[in-house]
């Protein structure tokens, strides 16, 4: 018969001399371990849908940027687009930019609002002064850029003037 080794003796005085101390941790260590690997499992699903919305918002702003490049360029070479014949709802809004250059005006109303491209605003100031239209060429969620139809510098709109699709 083999006679234990050194190191299997020196165990076995140990887990003797006191018992419940080897080959053991404690539930709250079990704990405490499978909390922190769910915390850290949560927060990679956060950081992976965190990432995946910044991705879209990136695409998103990419588009958006073409499409007012592209309806600027439209603008500034003269193209101008009938209203199409639609059904137009009563929207109501103000003129928040003005871009002289190109001579667009940006509208505080867009899709969530009911506006469609090809809308025709009416732009009224100090008490219903009519100043001219405004052809929507560019609608978003919340604004829309469109072009003036008056050619005459006294009747050119301005920030804060309003606009509506009906009287």
């Amino acid at each position: 018969m083999r006679r234990p080794g050194r190191p299997v003796a020196v165990l076995f005085l140990l887990a003797v001399a006191m018992p419940g101390c080897l080959f053991t941790h404690s539930s709250s260590t079990t704990k405490t371990s499978a909390s922190t690997t769910k915390g850290l499992a949560a927060k990679d699903r956060e950081i992976a849908a965190l990432t995946e919305e910044n991705r879209r918002l990136r695409e998103e702003n990419e588009e958006l940027e073409k499409d007012l490049v592209a309806a600027h360029t439209a603008i500034a070479r003269g193209l101008v687009l009938e209203p199409r014949e639609m059904h137009v709802p009563a929207i109501m809004g103000k003129v928040t930019a003005i871009d002289e250059n190109l001579g667009t005006v940006t509208l505080d109303v867009g899709t969530d609002d009911g506006v469609e491209q090809g809308f025709e605003f009416t732009v009224y100031r100090d008490e219903n002064v009519y100043v001219t239209k405004v052809v929507v060429e560019l609608v978003r969620k919340t604004f829309s850029l469109g072009y003036s139809r008056t050619e005459l510098e006294a009747k050119r709109p301005r920030v804060g003037d309003e606009v509506r699709t009906r009287w």
